[in-house]
């Protein structure tokens, strides 16, 4: 089978024969780069790999992406996140048509947003342009997926914020008298600030000192869990469900049944708790302003000092792996007391027969 090359005005075309049919592909303005493409769809009809894909720019193809991927297989959570990333995406690459896309179109796009945000928010945007491009290939809107070998952009390791055992007692002491218990709750569990807020009496097996991570709250809503990891078992000190026995006896009924109320007995939103009790709070203590979720990396760090197993410890903070556990609190099995106790316990268990 054989194709030709075809000069229309400015732009060449390369035309290859398939079946009884011709199709015509724009191959641009220099004759080298039409023989080029030539040669590849050649190649593509008589290997059987010819797809015959029509033209359509990014932001329709990113359109139809939102309808079938994003609303119907991510959940409604996390929609806002991926809709911002769609159309910054669609800002840049809105008016381009999607067969044209290159490499190096798309190494462009990262080394320009490298210099406009942070590496962990380049790095998303690229890992979801990539996502939508690797679905237009499966899906036949593209021959080949342009990304394919783009490499993602390098996000150095940060340490986490942590809030110490003396930290932790200050804040407690601080917060509104309203959200002591919701603080004792999140320091010692690390819950997430949705799963905190989404907690259910049913949840609460306050006889048994275990809480059942079941929901998330999210816009007034009770969702599922994220993932399927994040719905666990959550074992608690007694200490921590004597203090819950005592708010439930104190807490208003509520349609939701949640644990946790605003002092209007309304379901929280996080950043209105976190604006006007948490901030004012740590300011109060005279702590550093740190994020809520210091107080989860909190709690890894108890349960690190506490020599807990780590694969229990991955599992009650709902982690997806243990490895992701050492890799975000890694450095802090090295810490210079945990590894004393370590070393004192093989000696214990050498000498102490």
């Amino acid at each position: 089978m054989r194709g030709s090359i075809q000069k229309k005005g400015n732009n060449y075309y390369a035309v290859v024969s398939i079946g009884s049919k011709r199709k015509w592909i724009k191959a641009g303005k220099t004759l080298k780069g039409a023989q080029q493409i030539l040669n590849e769809n050649v190649m593509e009809v008589q290997e059987g790999r010819f797809r015959d894909t029509k033209k359509m720019t990014f932001k329709e193809f990113a359109d139809i992406w939102v309808e079938s991927h994003v609303k119907s297989k991510i959940k409604e959570t996390c929609w806002p996140e991926y809709l911002c990333i769609v159309r910054l995406l669609t800002n840049h690459f809105g008016d381009a048509l999607l067969q044209n896309l290159t490499g190096a179109h798309i190494q462009t796009f990262v080394s320009k947003r490298l210099k406009e945000v942070q590496p962990a928010s380049a790095h998303l945007e690229i890992v979801l342009l990539k996502q939508m491009l690797k679905d237009a290939y499966h899906w036949g809107y593209v021959k080949r997926n342009p990304a394919e070998f783009v490499k993602n952009p390098r996000v150095p390791k940060k340490r986490v914020s942590i809030l110490e055992i003396d930290e932790a007692y200050k804040l407690v002491e601080k917060i509104h008298p309203h959200f002591r218990v919701a603080m004792l709750t999140a320091i010692l569990t690390g819950l997430r600030a949705n799963e905190l807020w989404g907690l259910t009496w049913e949840d609460a097996d306050l006889e048994n000192n275990v809480i059942h991570v079941r929901h998330s709250l999210w816009r007034g809503k009770l969702f599922s869990p994220k993932t399927e990891g994040s719905a666990r078992k959550v074992d608690i000190p007694p200490s921590l469900s004597l203090e819950l026995k005592k708010q439930k006896l104190q807490s208003p009924k509520n349609d939701m049944n949640l644990v946790f109320l605003t002092r209007q007995g309304r379901p929280v939103i996080h950043d209105n708790f976190c604006k006007y009790f948490f901030k004012p709070a740590l300011k109060d203590a005279g702590l550093q302003p740190v994020k809520f979720h210091a107080l989860r990396h909190g709690n890894a760090s108890l349960r690190i000092r506490g020599e807990q197993n780590p694969k229990y410890l991955s599992e009650q903070l709902g982690h997806a792996s243990i490895k992701f556990t050492f890799d975000m609190y890694g450095h802090l099995f090295n810490d210079a007391e945990f590894a004393r106790s370590q070393v004192a316990k093989l000696e214990n268990v050498f000498y102490g027969r």
